[in-house]
């Protein structure tokens, strides 16, 4: 009797067992469940914080940029100002040159062959005038030439110096040949001082028998450039001539050159003016702008 009674208790034990074991697997199930609900959201909210981060770091780069951009705008309008600061007081500095051209002669002129050698070869005699008409083949070559008048003239109270940069195949010299003046040389000019200048263009038939018109613009074009500038050349201002010669004397008639003197200039005097802005060569020279600002 005692064995039956007691018999079913080892089985009752291993249910009850089996029991608690579904149940502390349950409820490691409800707080793993919960823990990892808790790591997701500790995730999203760590995630959340780093874009913020971001966020912030973003506009601090930002901020900063403006700062320094802000700081180079001042800076540059400082340079600014203190270059028109210097610039004013170099202009205090620049000498002014009043210069006007005038054609030296109305027609052209020959270069002469008047006269000969013992050994019979004809030498120059000097220039004269072209009667009504000239003919000249084309085996022959004469010269011709032009004059223009050019006077320069210091109306400042200082000292000037002129730098002839672009003569426009021309050559210069004194009225009377006394003294010439190359391109790229320079001269001065001292307060209410004045220079006469006399640009000649020369040209040759064979030249004017090319295949260009005998009155093209490569023929008859007066140029002229020049620097004005202080003596210590920290400031100056490049004046120009410029103005078609109208060499209309010359035309051709099959290989013939056609020369004629009864076609005068189309103009009477011109003034030379400033062509670019002023320079300032050793400003410009150490603030880098050299390269920049060569006449």
């Amino acid at each position: 009797m005692v064995d039956i009674a007691w018999e079913g208790v080892p089985n009752w034990i291993a249910a009850c067992a089996s029991a608690l074991t579904l149940g502390a697997a349950l409820v490691a199930g409800y707080f793993a469940s919960k823990a990892a609900h808790w790591t997701k959201k500790q995730a999203e909210a760590t995630d959340a914080q780093v874009k913020i981060e971001q966020a912030a770091l973003e506009v601090a780069r930002e901020d900063a940029q403006l700062a320094r951009d802000a700081a180079d705008s001042q800076r540059a309008e400082t340079d600014r100002a203190n270059r028109r600061l210097e610039e004013s007081r170099l202009d205090q500095l620049a000498p002014v040159i009043f210069a006007r051209a005038i054609p030296g002669g109305a027609e052209p002129e020959i270069s002469g062959f008047d006269h000969t050698r013992d050994d019979g070869s004809p030498y120059r005699t000097g220039w004269q005038q072209v009667g009504d008409r000239l003919e000249v083949p084309k085996t022959e070559n004469e010269a011709f030439r032009f004059t223009i008048k050019i006077t320069f003239e210091n109306i400042s109270s200082l000292l000037a110096r002129i730098d002839i940069i672009d003569a426009t195949f021309g050559e210069m010299s004194g009225p009377q040949g006394e003294f010439s003046v190359q391109q790229g040389e320079a001269f001065y000019l001292a307060p209410s001082g004045k220079r006469e200048i006399v640009w000649t263009r020369q040209i040759g038939s064979q030249e004017l028998s090319d295949s260009e018109p005998a009155n093209s613009s490569r023929h008859a074009y007066f140029g002229l450039r020049f620097l004005v500038r202080d003596v210590g050349m920290n400031v100056g201002d490049v004046y120009a001539f410029g103005v078609d010669l109208h060499l209309r004397h010359f035309n051709r008639d099959g290989t013939r050159l056609i020369v004629k003197r009864d076609q005068a200039f189309l103009w009477t005097e011109i003034v030379a003016e400033p062509t670019a802005r002023r320079l300032y060569g050793r400003l410009d020279a150490a603030s880098g702008l050299a390269a920049t600002s060569s006449p």
